[in-house]
């Protein structure tokens, strides 16, 4: 496996796309933008890969328990069952909906029949550099990824990259590597997410940016110092894209949503979505994420109508995340035993959080 970076040769030969890549969607100019009130030109691009993907991609295929995919006779209960017993999704704590009793109650989500994906994180590992303890089990330095509406930053799980997934990868930032934003270019991502999002559930991910806040790009249009391009909530390298390839029976919109004035940009829920921004991900596309249009839209993901009535509770969409996390944001997990993927919690990580929740009980008693 190659993790910090490309030999030259193969730089070289990544410089253009294979022939048989295609543009499908994007970029969209500014003359375009400025006619539907977007405030800026959109970078980002939708790719048709090549033959030549679709062959790795089956050797990532192979990794997916057939247990976590639906069946014909599945209902949302049902699936719901089976993705709560499985050993290959990833846990994740998420706010239980109604419980009713005014306090903050956490729940696996892959017992739920919510409609946010579950996830598999993998990652490059860097090596851990201090002496291990002999009552250790394996550790690995892997990127740590956490999410704002996780229940703690201390649930973060990651496991090393198989060999298929980086494999797929590399040819994938092959095909991307002309479109991709300067700090993407040199070396492959060493992040990735593996998201499933089924029908049965009515799978979606709501208005939301990856590494930026709806208060920076308020920042910007207010005092136009492009600084903010190279700072955001810094998990993510500056100036670098987002890849995500699509697999499974039923394809997914994403949309672009936008503020139409300073006032509102502060204000993601005011954000306005319109038709030339919004994009279909099949099977075998390749979305690419400009840093840019990260900063000036917001973006949200979800089943059409008639995709869903089409499909029932069969459909499912694999989506693959590839990010390039900073390398301050690479942490020890768990490589093996009982806590497996799990992050390694020292005890001032647990200090840390304790007074994080102080402040996030104090607020809430406050009413902010």
């Amino acid at each position: 496996m190659h993790c910090a970076g490309v030999e030259e040769e193969e730089a070289a030969e990544a410089t253009k796309a294979p022939t048989e890549t295609k543009v499908l969607w994007g970029p969209v100019t500014k003359q375009v933008t400025d006619a539907i009130g977007a405030p800026a030109a959109v970078a980002s691009v939708l790719l048709r890969t090549s033959s030549a993907t679709a062959e790795v991609a089956a050797r990532m295929k192979a990794l997916v328990p057939v247990n976590i995919l639906p069946t014909a006779g599945d209902t949302p209960k049902s699936l719901a069952a089976r993705l709560a017993q499985s050993e290959y999704l990833h846990p994740k704590f998420v706010l239980s909906r109604g419980n009713g009793t005014g306090r903050l109650k956490y729940i696996d989500l892959n017992s739920t029949q919510y409609a946010q994906p579950r996830r598999v994180r993998w990652g490059v590992p860097m090596e851990v550099d201090r002496p291990q303890h002999e009552h250790e089990t394996s550790i690995v330095r892997l990127p740590c990824y956490p999410h704002s509406y996780a229940r703690s930053p201390l649930d973060a799980t990651c496991e090393v990259v198989p060999d298929a997934v980086y494999q797929l990868s590399l040819l994938l930032w092959k095909e991307a590597r002309p479109f991709l934003a300067p700090n993407s270019v040199s070396a492959p991502p060493n992040y990735w997410e593996q998201c499933f999002y089924y029908t049965a559930f009515q799978g979606a991910m709501g208005r939301h940016q990856d590494n930026f806040r709806s208060e920076d790009l308020l920042y910007y249009l207010t005092t136009k110092d492009t600084s903010v391009l190279a700072s955001g909530k810094k998990l993510q390298v500056p100036n670098s894209s987002v890849l995500i390839f699509t697999t499974g029976n039923a394809p997914m919109t994403l949309k672009l949503s936008y503020p139409v004035s300073r006032q509102t940009a502060g204000d993601r829920a005011k954000y306005v979505l319109h038709p030339k921004l919004s994009i279909e991900l099949g099977a075998g596309t390749l979305f690419i994420l400009a840093p840019t249009d990260d900063l000036f839209f917001a973006h949200e993901i979800a089943f059409d109508a008639e995709t869903l009535q089409k499909h029932g509770s069969r459909g499912y969409r694999i989506a693959l995340v590839m990010r390039w996390i900073r390398d301050v944001h690479f942490k020890e997990f768990h490589g093996s035993g009982p806590y497996s993927k799990r992050l390694l919690v020292s005890p001032s990580m647990v200090d840390s959080e304790d007074e994080r929740q102080r402040k996030i009980k104090k607020e809430r008693s406050r009413g902010k």
